[in-house]
C-alpha cells in the first residue's frame, strides 16, 4: 500500500478529513500500513488521539477497507501486535491519550468490528440513486425496517448497530457519491457515553454535515435527536440534551427532527414499553412509536398492528426484532427470507432488485425460534419462503444434534406447506464456516455437521416437496471451508458473500 495518498512519514504532519493537522507517526516494518495515516483518516484531531488498543481496531478497519472486501490480504496477527508496539513507542511523544474518543466499540470490540464492516462493505457495494432517502447512523437507524414500515422501496437502510462518529465520517463517501435525495442521521450517542463532550460531538457532526452539503448540494439533511435508554443516567441525558441543542442551533443547512416526546416518558428516558428489560434496542413498540413520529418527513406508516402478540416463547434480541417484524404488512407478493443473523445481514429488497423481498432473518435464531414465528409471518400466505437455518442449533449452547436440526427443517417445511399450501418453499443449504478465524469457534468448528445436514436436505427435497439450493458448495475454498473473500470472522458474510448469494437466487425470482 505504499506510503499512502498524503505521502507522509513518521514526524511530520497531513492532514485528516476534517482539515486538522495532526502528526504520522510512521510505518510499519517494511513501510506495509502507517497507523498515522488510518488516524487521520478516522478524523483524529491534536491531542485527541485514540487509545493505542482502539487505534490497532481502527487501523484494521481501514485496512480492510482498502481490498473493497473484508479481508485483509496477507492478514498476519504478528504485525497487527507489531503495529500496536510501533503506536506505544511512537505515539507518546505526540500525543496525549484522552479518556474522549471518537473510536469507542462496544464492550466486544471485536464483534463490533467484524459487523460494523460487514455492514459497510454490503453497503458499498450496494450503492445508492438519486432519489433514495438514506436512514443513517446507529443502531437506532439500522435495526428499523423503514422501507416497509412506510411501503416505500427508496428509503434505504444505512445504519450500523453501535456505529459512531468517527465511523460514519470514515464511510460518508460511499453515501455522499450519489447524492441521495434525503439524508437521516441519528448518531453521536456512543461518543458521549464513552466520555466525548457534547460540544465536541456537535462538532465533529457539523464536519460531516459539511461534506455532505459540500459533495450533495441537492441533499437535504435531517438530524434526530438522540434517543435515550431506559436506564441513561441524569448526567448523561443532560449531556445528549445539551448535544442536541448544541446541533439544533449552530448546524447549518440542516433540519432538526426531535422525535423526543413521542419517544420520551416524563423523566426524559425512553418509556418503559418501548424495549424489554434493560436492552438498549426498541422493540415493535418503540419502532412503531418512532415511524409515527417520523410520517411528517416520510410518509405515512403503513405497520399492521391487528393481531400483534407480545407473548410469545422467545428471549433476547430473538424477542426483540421479532416484536418488529409483527408489526409489519404482509401480501400475497411476499418473498421471505427466513434465517439467522447471516439472512438477518442482507438486504434482501435492495439485492434482489425486487421491493417484495422481505427479510425476516433475526440474529441467534434457531429452528425452534422459526417454528414459533411462522404463523403470524405466513397470516397471508407470501409467493415464495426461502429458509437458512440451523447454525446456531448446533452452535449455541447447550447444543442440538444434526437430526434434529434436519427434522426440525422438515416440520418447518411441513407447516408452510400447511398453513399456505401455493407458496414455493426453498430451502437452501446452511454455508460452510472457516476455522482459521478467531471469532465464533463454537460455529466454526461444524464444517463436517453442516455437511451432513446438507446432504439430509439436498436428499429429502423432492420428497418432501421443496427446492433445494446448494450454496455451500459456491461458497467453498478447496478445503472445503467458507472462503475468506466471502467473510471476516468465518461465520458472517461481507458483501462479496451477499454479491454470490444474490447472483445464485436470481434464478429463482421469476
Amino acid at each position: 500500500m505504499g506510503r499512502g495518498k498524503h505521502g507522509r512519514h513518521y514526524g511530520q504532519h497531513c492532514q485528516n478529513r476534517f482539515g486538522q493537522t495532526v502528526t504520522c507517526i510512521g510505518c510499519l516494518p517494511g513501510g506495509s500500513l502507517r497507523i498515522g495515516k488510518y488516524l487521520t483518516a478516522y478524523g483524529c484531531r491534536t491531542g485527541e488521539t485514540e487509545q493505542i488498543v482502539k487505534t490497532v481496531r481502527v487501523w484494521q478497519s481501514a485496512a480492510f477497507k482498502t481490498n473493497n472486501y473484508c479481508i485483509m490480504k496477507n492478514f498476519d496477527l504478528r504485525r497487527i501486535f507489531q503495529a500496536f508496539l510501533l503506536s506505544a513507542v511512537l505515539a507518546a511523544p505526540f500525543f496525549t491519550v484522552q479518556a474522549q474518543s471518537s473510536t469507542q466499540h462496544n464492550p466486544n470490540g471485536l464483534s463490533y468490528f467484524t459487523y460494523w464492516d460487514q455492514r459497510r462493505t454490503l453497503f458499498a457495494g450496494l450503492g445508492l440513486g438519486t432519489t433514495d432517502i438514506v436512514m443513517l447512523g446507529d443502531d437506532f437507524m439500522d435495526r428499523g425496517m423503514w422501507a416497509e414500515s412506510y411501503g416505500n422501496p427508496y428509503i434505504k437502510n444505512r445504519g450500523i448497530d453501535a456505529d459512531n462518529l468517527a465511523g460514519l465520517a470514515y464511510r460518508l463517501d460511499d453515501i455522499i457519491k450519489y447524492r441521495p435525495a434525503k439524508v437521516f442521521i441519528h448518531i453521536g450517542k456512543r461518543d458521549i457515553k464513552a466520555g466525548m463532550s457534547p460540544e465536541l460531538a456537535a462538532s465533529y457532526l457539523s464536519d460531516i454535515v459539511g461534506r455532505i452539503r459540500s459533495g450533495s448540494k441537492h441533499t437535504r439533511v435531517y438530524v434526530l435527536g438522540i434517543i435515550p435508554d431506559k436506564t441513561t443516567p441524569d448526567s448523561t441525558l443532560a449531556k445528549y440534551r445539551k448535544y442536541d441543542s448544541i446541533v439544533s442551533e449552530t448546524v447549518p443547512g440542516i433540519t432538526f427532527v426531535d422525535i423526543l416526546p413521542a419517544m420520551t416518558g416524563s423523566d426524559g428516558r425512553l418509556r418503559p414499553e418501548f424495549a424489554y428489560g434493560n436492552s438498549v434496542l426498541l422493540n415493535g413498540k418503540g419502532y412503531k412509536a418512532a415511524v409515527e413520529a417520523l410520517h411528517t418527513y416520510l410518509s405515512k406508516s403503513i405497520l399492521d398492528d391487528k393481531g400483534v402478540r407480545d407473548d410469545y416463547p422467545l428471549t433476547g434480541f430473538v424477542k426483540t426484532r421479532n416484536s418488529i417484524i409483527e408489526y409489519l404488512p404482509a401480501t400475497s407478493d411476499d418473498i421471505l427470507m427466513i434465517g439467522n443473523s447471516i439472512t438477518n445481514g442482507g438486504e434482501w429488497a435492495e439485492l434482489l432488485r425486487n421491493k417484495n423481498a422481505k427479510n425476516r432473518g433475526i440474529s441467534s435464531d434457531v429452528t425452534d425460534g422459526v417454528l414459533v414465528r411462522l404463523p403470524r409471518m405466513l397470516r397471508v400466505p407470501p409467493r415464495k419462503v426461502f429458509i437458512m437455518i440451523g447454525v446456531n442449533d448446533l452452535g449455541n449452547p447447550p447444543g442440538k444434534t444434526e437430526e434434529y436440526v434436519v427434522e426440525n427443517i422438515f416440520r418447518i417445511v411441513a407447516e408452510i406447506k400447511r398453513m399456505a399450501p401455493k407458496t414455493q418453499i426453498y430451502v437452501q443449504s446452511l454455508l460452510p464456516v472457516n476455522p482459521t478465524f478467531p471469532s465464533f469457534r463454537s460455529h466454526t468448528v461444524l464444517g463436517e455437521p453442516i455437511r451432513r445436514i446438507n446432504k439430509s436436505l439436498s436428499a429429502a427435497a423432492h420428497e418432501r416437496g421443496y427446492s433445494f439450493i446448494d450454496l455451500h458448495g459456491a461458497m467453498s475454498d478447496r478445503d472445503g471451508n467458507l472462503d475468506a473473500k466471502y467473510t471476516n470472522d468465518g461465520l458472517h458474510l461481507c458483501w462479496e458473500g451477499y454479491r454470490l448469494w444474490r447472483d445464485i437466487l436470481m434464478s429463482y425470482m421469476k
